[in-house]
């Protein structure tokens, strides 16, 4: 549970502070951490340290489970589920001081990913229409899904302009930013 750091390399790591929570994803900001938090009781959401994790102060975006968070400048998208309160991908565009929520406001997002300036969002719930990948061009305002679609997406990293899903049926991959997949494993 909770956030460690290592000030040597990682040969040794210690507790932060925040130290009672799952915490699902990481991201950073100029000298700001953010760490996205899962908790079906306590408070939960994006807990935000300007201190390099001495100390952790919760954001106004509360009360969601975060799963994955990134950052561009001091922009922040956090990937949300939740079964009774809105979820879907927030962003923040004064480094997590406030967050609004986008037009991709009815999947559960396990994933996040950047390509250039291109969103990559990762939904997981084969229950909804529309599980897969899903893209935003301009900064999250509009999203269209891709071809990976009917599929749970766990993880999305993007290397060298290639994009790489892991999901429930393997590894995609995409060389054309989300136009076009082919498994790979």
């Amino acid at each position: 549970l909770g956030v460690y750091k290592s000030t040597d390399a990682g040969a040794t790591w210690l507790p932060t502070s925040l130290n009672n929570k799952l915490v699902y994803s990481l991201a950073s900001s100029a000298n700001e951490l953010f760490a996205g938090t899962l908790d079906f009781f306590s408070p939960k959401g994006i807990y935000k340290s300007t201190n390099n994790g001495t100390t952790w102060t919760q954001t106004s975006l509360n009360n969601r489970n975060v799963f994955a968070i990134i950052s561009t400048g001091s922009t922040l998208y956090a990937g949300t589920y939740s079964m009774t309160v809105p979820y879907g991908i927030y962003k923040s565009t004064d480094n997590g001081v406030t967050w609004s929520q986008t037009s991709l406001n009815d999947k559960h997002i396990y994933s996040l990913a950047m390509n250039d300036t291109t969103i990559f969002a990762g939904t997981f719930d084969l229950t909804v229409p529309g599980s897969g990948i899903w893209r935003s061009e301009d900064q999250g305002v509009t999203w269209i899904q891709t071809s990976l679609n009917n599929r749970s997406v766990y993880s999305i990293q993007a290397i060298d302009g290639n994009l790489f899903a892991g999901t429930d049926a393997g590894i995609y991959l995409s060389t054309a930013n989300g136009n076009s997949w082919s498994q790979i494993n």
